[in-house]
C-alpha cells in the first residue's frame, strides 16, 4: 500500500492488528487538508484514466 499511503501524512501503514489499533488512536494526528491535497494530486481523473492507458497498452504490447 505505500503507493497510495503516505505513512503518518495521509494514513498509516500498518502490519498487524495491534498497530492497526495504534494508528486509529492517532488518526487526528493526520493534517486533513494535506491528505485532500494528496488525493486531488494523484487520483485525479484523468490522471487514473492515463495509468489504466499505461497499464492497458504494456499488456497489449507483451502480447505481440
Amino acid at each position: 500500500m505505500p503507493e497510495l499511503i503516505q505513512h503518518g501524512i495521509t494514513g498509516f501503514l500498518v502490519d498487524s492488528l495491534e498497530e492497526a489499533k495504534q494508528a486509529l488512536e492517532r488518526i487526528d494526528d493526520l493534517d486533513r487538508s494535506s491528505v485532500r491535497r494528496a488525493v486531488a494530486e494523484r487520483f485525479t481523473i484523468d490522471r487514473m484514466a492515463d495509468a489504466y492507458l499505461t497499464v492497458y497498452q504494456r499488456v497489449i504490447a507483451k502480447r505481440r
